[in-house]
C-alpha cells in the first residue's frame, strides 16, 4: 500500500477519525510516529490513495517517490525533495507513488491549533484573507529547514519516539523557521478557525468525488450532520447519498464514454472504494457494466 498521510487525514477505511486530532491519516501503508503530530510514512506498494480531511495544517517533506494532491479545483504532483504546506479546513486526495522501483517515503508534520495558537499568540498577529487560498504551498529548500527536518528523520532511523513536549518545541522550532524564511507565511500558520457555514451546493458539486462520510460532508461546510440533511433535501430534492451516487456515476460514465478511461482507472477517481461495487452501481444505473461504456457511447 502506500504511504498514508494519516493525521488529519482519514483513509478509505477510516483509520483516522479527525476531530479534534487523533490519529490521521498521516500518508500511510506503514508507518511511525514519531509523536501524535509527527510521523514517518512509508509505501510498500507501488501506488496508495488516501482521502485527507485536514483539519489542522499539514507539512510534508517527499523524501522518496511522488505526492499528487488532488483537490477541487485541480491538482499538483510533487516529487522526491520537494516540500508543501497543506491548510487546514479542506478536503483533498492524496496519490503517493514509488518512482522507479524506489519505495514512497515521507515526513509529515501536523501544525496543528494548539500549538499553532500557542507559538502565535505572543505575537499579536491578524492573517490577511490570503489564508484562504488553499493551494498546496511550495517550500523552497532552505539549510536551516532542511536540517530541522533530518533531525525527525534521524528520531525515525533511531526508531526514538518524542514526548508531546519535546515535540511541541520541534514544531515551534520549525514554525520559526518558516517565519525567518517564507514571506506572508503567517497568512496561512496564522489561521485558526474552523470551517464556517458555506454554500452548501457549490461544495458539494466540486467535492462529490472524494469518499468521505456523511458526518465529514456536514463538518466541512459548517453543519450539524441534521442541518447538513435538511439543507441538502432542500437543495438537491433527495438524500444525500442517493444523490453522490447518481453524481459519481454520471461522472464515471463521462470519463468512461468520452475521455475513454478504463473501470479501473475511474472507479476511485469518483468516490467509490472497490470495483465490484461499482461495477454492480453502474449496471444498475445504466444497464450494462462499465466495461461495455465506450461501446456503448459511440
Amino acid at each position: 500500500m502506500g504511504m498514508n498521510i494519516n493525521f488529519i487525514i482519514r483513509i478509505h477505511k477510516p483509520i483516522l477519525q479527525s476531530r479534534p486530532y487523533p490519529q490521521t491519516t498521516l500518508m500511510d501503508s506503514s508507518s511511525y510516529h514519531i509523536s501524535s503530530d509527527i510521523k514517518m510514512s512509508l509505501s510498500h506498494d507501488t501506488f496508495y490513495h488516501t482521502e485527507a480531511l485536514l483539519e489542522h495544517h499539514l507539512l510534508v517533506w517527499v523524501i522518496a517517490g511522488q505526492t499528487r494532491v488532488v483537490q477541487a479545483n485541480g491538482s499538483t504532483t510533487f516529487d522526491a525533495g520537494s516540500t508543501f504546506i497543506l491548510s487546514h479546513n479542506q478536503v483533498v486526495r492524496l496519490v503517493n507513488s514509488a518512482v522507479n522501483g524506489v519505495q514512497y517515503k515521507a515526513l509529515a508534520v501536523q501544525l496543528s491549533r494548539r500549538n499553532a495558537k500557542e507559538f502565535y499568540s505572543p505575537l499579536n498577529i491578524i492573517p490577511s484573507v490570503l489564508g484562504m487560498d488553499i493551494t498546496p504551498l511550495c517550500i523552497s529548500s532552505h539549510p536551516l529547514l532542511d536540517g530541522n527536518y533530518r533531525s525527525l528523520v534521524s528520531l525515525y532511523d533511531r526508531r526514538t519516539k518524542l514526548t508531546e513536549e519535546a515535540s511541541a518545541e520541534k514544531i515551534f522550532e520549525l514554525l520559526q523557521i518558516l517565519r525567518e524564511t517564507i514571506p506572508q507565511i503567517d497568512n496561512v500558520l496564522g489561521s485558526f478557525e474552523t470551517p464556517g457555514r458555506n454554500d452548501l451546493a457549490r461544495f458539494m458539486e466540486g467535492h462529490f468525488m472524494f469518499n468521505i462520510t456523511i458526518e465529514d460532508f456536514s463538518y466541512f461546510t459548517g453543519r450539524s450532520p441534521s442541518a447538513f440533511n435538511r439543507d441538502f433535501r432542500n437543495t438537491f430534492g433527495m438524500p444525500p447519498q442517493k444523490w453522490l451516487t447518481k453524481k459519481r456515476l454520471a461522472f464515471a460514465h463521462q470519463q468512461l464514454t468520452t475521455v475513454m478511461k478504463k473501470p479501473v482507472d475511474v472507479y476511485r477517481e469518483v468516490g467509490f472504494e472497490d470495483l465490484s461495487h461499482f461495477s454492480y452501481a453502474f449496471k444498475k444505473m445504466y444497464g450494462y457494466p462499465p466495461r461495455e461504456a465506450s461501446h456503448a457511447g459511440r
